[in-house]
């Protein structure tokens, strides 16, 4: 069994996820990949020609912050049933959360990309749907998994309660990363990740 003692452990958690997450924001804040039209074109040109600004551009990099903390909080859910000490679930608690809150602007950024996209062929608009459908459970999956989590921590004394945040925030990695390779279809095509499977 693991076990964290060291109290000053204990406060590194919540400054550690807050700095990586401002460290992401800055880098979202430089400027993210474009989404490219069938043409090949990147949709925020013509936007900005008009004297419109297009924030779908930020969808590319703002899904990575739900994702990957998700992820994160899966990995110290599973860490902190290994280990006695509350590193561990604390840190599962925060990126719950923060995966959550990054989940809302993803989702939106998502809404604003497909809109500049602009006309599409059939199959591409049916992966776009597909896409944004799972983006949507996804988004409600990480947001009940994080309000269970909170409640699990304010009813300590309610095992059902623990066992439906572990559940759900194990779930919402799971959806999430199918939406994650859904998104892949849309900018990639089908069948992206084939060169990857033996």
């Amino acid at each position: 069994m693991l076990r964290v003692t060291d109290p000053r452990r204990k406060r590194r958690a919540p400054v550690l996820a807050i700095a990586g997450a401002v460290v992401l924001l800055l880098g979202i804040l430089a400027g993210g990949p474009a989404i490219a039209g069938e043409d090949g074109s990147h949709p925020d040109h013509q936007q900005e020609a008009n004297g419109e600004r297009d924030f779908g551009v930020l969808h590319p990099v703002m899904v990575h912050f739900p994702l990957a903390l998700s992820a994160v909080a899966a990995l110290a859910l599973v860490m902190s049933g290994l280990s006695s000490g509350s590193f561990f679930r604390h840190s599962a608690t925060y990126t719950s959360v923060l995966a959550a809150v990054a989940s809302v602007p993803a989702y939106l950024l998502g809404q604003a990309a497909e809109e500049s996209m602009g006309r599409m062929s059939a199959s591409r608009e049916a992966l776009v749907s597909n896409h944004e459908t799972w983006g949507l459970v996804a988004m409600i999956v990480l947001l009940t998994a994080a309000a269970a989590r909170l409640l699990s921590l304010w009813r300590s004394d309610s095992k059902p309660l623990r066992w439906a945040a572990v559940i759900l925030i194990l779930g919402a990695a799971a959806v999430l990363g199918y939406t994650g390779f859904l998104g892949g279809e849309v900018v990639r095509g089908q069948g992206h990740m084939d060169a990857f499977l033996p």
